[in-house]
């Protein structure tokens, strides 16, 4: 929600699309290479007891689900990039939380999600490793992301 408030996503690039699972996005660089806290002095902590395997069911992962992959080497921080799950199929995997961190779901814009699917998937837009090609490399296709509901914009520090 931090790298939201602070625009950390505004003229970002697609990153990785891997039909009818994922598609990837979140490093503004662009470069696919970068995933960093938007506090480093204050990063974000996950631990087990916050985000217990029971508390991703199977009907909470579904097209819009928007997921954050925790760092391996820094376990306690969660960087920038995220990717929204584009089929149900694969919610086993998801379910995995000590990889994965549910953020939320996309409330609008999955129109313009499956334009990209439908343009992406065309011959010679997509590398072997689902990363894009050409124009769709190169030009920023997430013009800013929007929070809709904070549920800690209410919360103070004691």
């Amino acid at each position: 929600m931090r790298h939201c408030a602070i625009g950390t996503y505004k003229n970002t690039c697609i990153l990785k699309l891997i039909l009818k699972f994922i598609l990837q996005l979140g490093d503004p660089t662009n470069t696919g290479k970068h995933s960093e806290p938007a506090d480093a002095e204050n990063p974000i902590k996950v631990s087990k007891k916050d985000y217990k395997p029971s508390s991703v069911g199977e009907s909470d992962i579904s097209r819009g689900t928007v997921f954050a992959v925790k760092n391996p080497n820094r376990e306690d921080r969660l960087g920038s990039q995220f990717f929204i799950c584009l089929d149900e199929s694969y919610s086993e995997a998801l379910k995995d939380t000590e990889k994965y961190v549910k953020l939320g779901k996309v409330v609008e814009g999955l129109e313009a999600i499956r334009v990209i699917e439908t343009e992406l998937s065309g011959q010679n837009k997509l590398s072997s490793k689902g990363r894009p090609k050409g124009k769709w490399k190169v030009e920023p296709w997430v013009q800013d992301v929007v929070i809709h509901y904070n549920p800690f914009a209410h919360c103070s520090d004691t």
